[in-house]
């Protein structure tokens, strides 16, 4: 039987074996590094997951991501989860990584892409349904459309947006800004809307720009046309990817619905934490290299 502890970034060192044993894998060390251990924002704790060894040895791993979030009027802490691995001659022992994780009851837990096995287990934890759904929006638009929407300025890369922007705001993009994320700042008269957004493989070698974060989600998909444009230029996309729970019922022209594979969740610390509320900024899929 393992022993369970906090992990803490000095134990990079000493992880980093295990994580490279990760089914799938494609990070280096340095990317390893950064998603999980060295994470360009301030973190509320030390934690950057929980280790199980045993006689020394690292033999486990599960990894958790902090962050704080402001919701109405208050900074919640949130926790998105990442990376469990256990060694072959550990697995039995695997749900004590765990148990540490429930007793975080002032966090928001989040899992953006669970595994089947980890789906299974957090669902019987009593973790809720995030989303279950994506919208798949390509880049070609109406023409109407794009008339109406010809008169948005873009604002592209973090060097430029920043300086236009104030408190919450703000404070997002400069915690971006270190990040594979990109960030896009749209304009209109009085009205503005930061949308931040990552590479996600589609088909054929095409990409699309999976939309983490928005200031105002109803202004992101009245501007979808220009939205669409700016991760065009930035990231070389030909789309967009959002979460259905952030499409509010709206299906723009030619785009479509699809299910994930297995539905994302969550556990909110309390009831003024919705799911619109969580996105993916602060996870791992913002570290991720595109």
């Amino acid at each position: 039987m393992g022993r369970v502890e906090i992990a803490t970034s000095e134990m990079f060192g000493e992880i980093l074996p295990l994580l490279q044993e990760f089914p799938g894998a494609r990070l280096c060390p340095e990317g390893w590094r950064r998603m999980l251990f060295d994470p360009p924002w301030p973190t509320p704790d030390v934690q950057r997951g929980f280790v199980m060894r045993d006689q020394g040895r690292v033999v486990g791993f599960l990894g958790t991501i902090l962050s704080t979030r402001r919701i109405g009027d208050h900074h919640r802490p949130f926790c998105h989860l990442s990376s469990w691995i256990v060694r072959e001659s550990h697995r039995s022992a695997g749900f004590e990584l765990v148990l540490p994780l429930l007793a975080m009851k002032h966090y928001t837990l989040v899992n953006l892409s669970p595994s089947p096995a980890a789906h299974e287990i957090f669902s019987g934890l009593g973790f809720e349904e995030l989303e279950r759904e994506q919208r798949l929006i390509p880049l070609f638009t109406p023409p109407g459309a794009l008339l109406r929407t010809s008169r948005v300025r873009i604002v592209l890369g973090a060097t430029k947006v920043i300086p236009l922007l104030a408190g919450e705001e703000r404070r997002i993009a400069v915690d971006m800004a270190g990040t594979q994320a990109a960030l896009a700042l749209l304009q209109w008269r009085k009205h503005h809307c930061l949308v931040i957004a990552t590479s996600s493989s589609w088909r054929n070698g095409m990409r699309l720009a999976t939309v983490e974060y928005a200031s105002d989600w109803d202004l992101a998909h009245e501007w979808t046309p220009r939205v669409a444009e700016a991760f065009r230029r930035s990231l070389g996309t030909v789309g967009l990817r959002m979460a259905g729970r952030h499409a509010r019922g709206i299906l723009q022209p030619f785009a479509v619905s699809r299910p994930l594979e297995r539905s994302a969740l969550y556990r909110p610390s309390d009831s003024l934490v919705r799911p619109q509320d969580v996105d993916g900024l602060y996870s791992e899929r913002v570290q991720q290299l595109p």
